[in-house]
């Protein structure tokens, strides 16, 4: 009963409601130090956000756990305050992950180069304009410019091209 108290706690906490410590102590009782505490949450908190992040199923979950040596009772404790979380954690889960910004518009130019010591170059201007986060303030515009020979291009455009064959085989 402990055990599926603790996660719930801390649960909760992973979801983004703020747990006392004193709660979390309070469950496990004085006998505990601070430092186990700290790990015991840590373990917790571990492979709940897991769990839920990554979409493990229950019955794999349950006989990792066992094989680790957790007792089937902590264990069907641990999947019943999963089930019971797991929309608010996989939430967190995707606020919480890294993501580039969208591309909302690319402007490009690519032109011979006469001057300077790399006679016979290609120089490529890429104007980059993404799309800001929910929350954040619209960067600005960036312009990249490249320069390189005739056969860097030719090099560059045909993986390119590869490049997006192949994401447009992927599936949707």
């Amino acid at each position: 009963v402990r055990i599926r108290l603790l996660a719930a706690l801390v649960a909760q906490q992973a979801s983004g409601a703020d747990v006392p410590a004193e709660k979390l102590r309070k469950v496990l009782g004085e006998a505990v130090e601070e430092a186990q505490l700290l790990a015991i949450v840590g373990a917790l908190h571990f492979i709940l956000c897991s769990a839920a992040r990554y979409g493990v199923k229950d019955e794999l979950l349950s006989h990792e756990l066992q094989q680790l040596g957790l007792p089937r009772e902590h264990t069907e404790g641990l999947l019943t305050v999963l089930n019971d979380a797991r929309a608010g954690l996989e939430e967190q889960a995707k606020l919480k992950s890294l993501r580039m910004p969208r591309l909302s518009s690319l402007e490009w130019s690519v032109e011979q180069d006469t001057s300077g010591v790399g006679a016979n170059a290609v120089r490529m201007a890429i104007g980059l304009v993404s799309q800001p986060a929910p929350g954040q303030l619209p960067t600005p515009p960036r312009l990249v410019q490249l320069r390189m020979s005739p056969d860097e291009f030719t090099l560059m455009h045909s993986e390119l091209l590869a490049a997006r064959e192949a994401l447009q085989a992927l599936p949707k």
